[in-house]
């Protein structure tokens, strides 16, 4: 193949021995059937005798896995129970090729290294709101006081205000037990001795609750039972039996649940019609504020009225008095 048309150019040797060696060449390239010196379809020559057309039936892979047959492979991969195979070549007729699946031990390694370092962040973020004090010199502003300040600075009164707000707030103390609880109780679902996160090298490593990882125990859990290790973190049990869901599964339903409750309690967005707890604390302080401006402006209007009444009499008092004065 060369130059800028792409040709193939084929050279043989002229030599009498040669020609039947040319004929198998060509008729195992399935270029053409060859017979006495000619060449006949699929390959085939213009009457000009410059270009020519080769045109080959192509049939589709077959590969057989487990007994059964595929042949809808696609760029010669097929995807079967979740493993993507690549063929390469064909076997030969007769034998079968062995594929051997195994964990990818690095991968599940780091999704737990993962899964430690999310889970601290979580508890750092929680301990954080938990344990804020709250500055009591800092009250809410009001607007004659933000009026008086730089932008920046009421940013920062405001930062201090709204700190503590959720100090030693029970919600947050439900949700730390909830995580603690998750971590440290055994999987009733996991088989043998790989049943709780100790057991493959996370435990607690201070008061806290942080948890720490040892790699070297996990790496020998992956290796002995992958499947266990996989059974403490991920399963869900049919009958929604918490002492037998895995970690992970654990945390998501405690941590939804709390979230709901949280959502019933506080709401979650600033709109009028939430009904939550403090969504209807609220709207009883504004239907409360509301009253009580109706209630000073009636009585605003009431002093007008006795300011209007009193300055009438004393004009009157005013007006008999100078009459009196003139007799």
């Amino acid at each position: 193949k060369s130059g800028s048309d792409n040709k193939v150019s084929l050279s043989v040797d002229t030599g009498a021995g040669s020609a039947a060696d040319t004929t198998a060449l060509l008729n195992n390239l399935k270029l053409g059937q060859v017979s006495g010196g000619s060449i006949s379809a699929p390959l085939s020559f213009t009457a000009a005798g410059t270009t020519s057309t080769l045109e080959a039936a192509g049939t589709n892979a077959s590969v057989k896995i487990d007994g059964r047959t595929y042949t809808d492979l696609q760029d010669n991969k097929l995807q079967v129970n979740g493993v993507t195979y690549t063929f390469k070549k064909a076997t030969p007729a007769g034998t079968t090729a062995q594929v051997t699946i195994a964990q990818d031990q690095e991968k599940l390694v780091e999704n737990v290294k993962k899964f430690v370092e999310d889970y601290n962040k979580l508890l750092d973020d929680l301990h954080g709101r938990y344990n804020n004090n709250k500055y009591p010199d800092y009250e809410v502003l009001t607007k004659d006081q933000e009026a008086s300040m730089s932008h920046e600075q009421v940013e920062k009164w405001n930062e201090r205000a709204k700190s503590g707000l959720l100090y030693r707030d029970g919600y947050l103390r439900s949700i730390i037990s909830d995580m603690r609880d998750a971590v440290t109780n055994r999987v009733g679902s996991a088989p043998g001795r790989y049943n709780n996160l100790a057991a493959i090298g996370i435990t607690s490593k201070d008061q806290s609750g942080h948890l720490k990882l040892d790699e070297n125990k996990l790496r020998t859990a992956i290796s002995a039972e992958p499947d266990a290790v996989n059974q403490i973190f991920s399963h869900t049990d049919n009958d929604d039996n918490y002492g037998d869901n895995g970690v992970a599964t654990r945390l998501a339903e405690r941590l939804g649940k709390r979230m709901e409750s949280l959502k019933s309690h506080a709401g979650m967005t600033a709109n009028k019609s939430d009904r939550s707890e403090l969504g209807k604390l609220i709207e009883n302080y504004e239907k409360q504020m509301s009253d009580f401006k109706q209630l000073m402006s009636s009585f605003e209007n009431q002093l007008y009225k006795k300011y209007n009444a009193m300055e009438e009499a004393i004009s009157k008092l005013s007006t008999q008095f100078g009459f009196f004065s003139r007799q």
